[in-house]
């Protein structure tokens, strides 16, 4: 007997009868009565799902509020977001949405190509229809492409959207005047034994093939490097260690770089310090503090203007105290086997391995691609795949291959040039979801949809002003309307929010303002001409019309309103159990000592308002009425150097 047919329509009066109906489905076949499909129809996602005949569960409004189903990926704002009595299933499960049997159904077949995605892996279906690929649920996704784009993988592979990637490898001409030889050698035979962190794979090199391309970087790519290797330098003063440190802090090394465990800040790319005497020569790292644009054109280490004298004391003292190289026989020995005799060798190994297609000049492209095309990976056919001792298991799916892949990527044979970047095993499950997301299975048009900013997004600097903003690089630690660093305050709308004289003054003379944060922005040494440039840019451009105007038109407030928003601050609020006002009150948010002469009114009364209107921020909302917001106003425009009593 033909089974019956129930189709649901988009929002469809007969859900709730439907609901039922799936639910007596189980029933029916517990009983031995002939089942009824089934199914969701619907136009707009061009599907006739048939899951819910046999899932009767996973209709929406059947989820238990406990217990493991709860605390899957089946919340209820999801749910919310994708109605399964209007979607169905396999809209974000794929499989085979009109099978009735359990293996075609879950695309086991020997002849199916329509996997089933479940748990983590279903993330990788978002991209379909979501095509911004910023999705809140789908974490793991976006750090998955996260980690393909750290990785470079685009340099080897041809990945969505490959092309628009930038090179993170540095360039290796003349590093001869860079490194040391030695330093070159064991780099190359394993990177984690200098930096556990090092983002350059393991190629598994053996000390001669290392030793080969040594050679060939120094004596073919190179220029003589000038100071003999292992040779230590000698110098007529002796090193000013408290000058060094003190030339240290104020250039806030550690809020980028780590040193021996400490130091750093996540979203930030700079190298770990903790050996750099192991890795470079005193006269480069000289010729790098004092220029670092010159050296590597669009480096993220801004200028310090350190003078020569400057630069030389806080070289010195890195690479002496930072160091555990010691003039020993095997690195002696290590030293002179790298020669031009080995040279030619270590071109082949260096063309053979493609290290140019990462570590190639600004603005070059790979010429050609080691590995196979990514972008349809997660089309890819499993009875396509090697699967060396694996055999023919049909059963093992493609996301069991990548995982494989990623984590062990000679498995399959141990000839393949893929290098080993030692992921976790969280980070391997990242990269499989992103890159069983790269797939060509579109929905209909009518389906996809990405998030259209609110307001169209503010752009750098040009002119002159962009001179200075790239000289201090000062877009990798600060964001510009979500954009760009993540490490500083957003400059999005700094032109309403701070008074010109105050940026003038910090400008030249930075100071911590969010203690409990411990990041301020190093003294850069900008010139007169610099800063008024860069204050000029920011007052004229980044701001914002719907920051209100001064509430007090420019005239000191009645004195009657401070002292009431006096009272308020300290009474009503308590503003002090966060806030630190001279001597009194806490450090978890910014100090408020100075807040009269840093900030401008219209900011403080619409930030009191509602923290949250401009950029997401850790402030909680003191759902203050406007009669309170301007009260408070008035008094912290009083605050300059003063004391809460």
């Amino acid at each position: 007997m033909r089974p019956a047919v129930l189709k649901w329509g988009r929002l469809a009066p007969g859900v709730v009868a439907g609901c039922a109906l799936a639910l007596a489905t189980l029933s029916l076949a517990a009983s031995g009565a002939d089942p009824k499909i089934v199914e969701v129809a619907n136009a707009t996602y061009a599907i006739q799902d048939r899951c819910m005949t046999c899932h009767a569960a996973s209709v929406e409004g059947y989820f238990p509020t406990d217990g493991p189903v709860a605390e899957s990926f089946h919340t209820p704002s999801l749910l919310e977001a994708h109605p399964v009595t209007e979607m169905g299933c396999a809209v974000c499960h794929g499989g085979n949405p009109l099978a009735t049997e359990k293996k075609r159904a879950h695309g086991l077949e020997e002849d199916e190509r329509t996997p089933l995605f479940t748990g983590l892996h279903t993330q990788s279906r978002c991209v379909r229809c979501h095509l911004d690929k910023e999705l809140s649920g789908a974490e793991f996704l976006e750090r998955g492409l996260a980690l393909i784009d750290d990785r470079a993988c685009f340099a080897c592979h041809e990945i969505p959207s490959g092309d628009q990637r930038e090179r993170v490898a540095p360039t290796l001409g003349n590093i001869a005047a860079k490194v040391h030889p030695e330093w070159i050698v064991g780099w190359l035979t394993d990177p984690t034994s200098y930096f556990s962190g090092a983002r350059m794979p393991n190629y598994y090199l053996t000390e001669e093939q290392a030793t080969a391309i040594a050679s060939y970087l120094v004596f073919s790519l190179s220029e003589p490097a000038g100071e003999s290797p292992g040779e230590a330098l000698e110098y007529a003063e002796k090193l000013d260690r408290t000058e060094a440190r003190r030339l240290l802090k104020q250039s806030a090394c550690l809020d980028c770089h780590r040193m021996r465990g400490t130091g750093g800040s996540p979203g930030i790319r700079a190298p770990d310090l903790s050996r750099i005497g192991d890795k470079v020569r005193v006269s480069w790292l000289v010729a790098w503090l004092q220029g670092p644009q010159h050296l590597q054109p669009g480096a993220g280490m801004p200028s310090f203007r350190f003078s020569e004298a400057e630069a030389t004391t806080l070289a010195r003292y890195l690479a002496e105290t930072f160091s555990t190289r010691h003039t020993t026989e095997e690195s002696a020995q290590t030293r002179a086997a790298v020669g031009p005799a080995r040279s030619e060798a270590g071109k082949v190994l260096v063309n053979g391995l493609g290290c140019m297609n990462c570590h190639g000049g600004p603005g070059e492209k790979p010429e050609f691609k080691l590995g196979p095309d990514l972008r349809k990976i997660g089309n890819r056919d499993v009875r396509g795949l090697y699967w060396a001792s694996m055999g023919q298991d049909w059963n093992l799916r493609l996301e069991s291959y990548l995982r494989t892949k990623v984590s062990t990527p000679r498995a399959f044979n141990k000839n393949h040039l893929m290098p080993n970047y030692q992921f976790a095993p969280d980070e391997v499950e990242a990269i499989v979801v992103a890159l069983m997301s790269f797939a060509e299975n579109p929905v209909p048009e009518a389906a996809r949809f990405s998030l259209v900013p609110d307001e169209p997004a503010l752009q750098p600097p040009t002119g002159a002003a962009a001179v200075v903003f790239e000289r201090y690089q000062c877009l990798q630690c600060h964001s510009l309307r979500g954009r760009f660093g993540s490490l500083a305050p957003d400059l999005g709308w700094q032109g309403d929010k701070v008074r010109r004289d105050w940026l003038v003054a910090f400008l030249k003379e930075p100071y911590l303002i969010r203690p409990a944060i411990n990041v301020r922005m190093p003294n850069f040494g900008m010139t007169d001409e610099e800063i008024q440039l860069a204050a000029d840019f920011i007052e004229s451009t980044w701001w914002d019309d719907e920051v209100p105007p001064d509430p007090f038109s420019g005239k000191a407030p009645d004195p009657e309103l401070v002292e009431h928003g006096r009272e308020l601050f300290v009474d009503d609020y308590s503003c002090l159990d966060c806030h630190q006002v001279g001597e009194e009150g806490e450090l978890d948010g910014p100090v408020l000592t100075d807040i009269g002469s840093r900030l401008q009114p219209g900011w403080i009364y619409q930030w009191i308002l509602d923290p949250q209107r401009f950029y997401a921020n850790d402030m909680d909302s003191p759902e203050a009425t406007p009669e309170d917001a301007l009260a408070l106003t008035a008094y912290l425009t009083t605050l300059r150097n003063q004391v809460a009593k």
